[in-house]
């Protein structure tokens, strides 16, 4: 996954996981206040789902910033 998914100036609500289930997001982690994502030697990045599933940078298979819209 390139760090271009995850762009600053948008929100992200939503996330594809393996097997194509799109799942809401509660939090993210990894992601600076100007956008920029850690490197997996930081920590990486990803995102904690509403039924407590963390989802890393690397399971992630794209973004959705509202229902049906693609970010990635």
């Amino acid at each position: 996954m390139s760090q271009g998914n995850l762009k600053p100036n948008v929100d992200v609500t939503e996330v594809e996981a393996e097997g194509g289930q799109i799942l809401k997001i509660s939090s993210k982690w990894g992601i600076g206040s100007d956008g920029r994502l850690a490197k997996p030697s930081e920590g990486g990045f990803g995102v904690v789902t509403e039924n407590g599933r963390r989802i890393g940078m690397w399971d992630a298979q794209r973004y959705f910033k509202e229902e049906g819209d693609s970010n990635g």
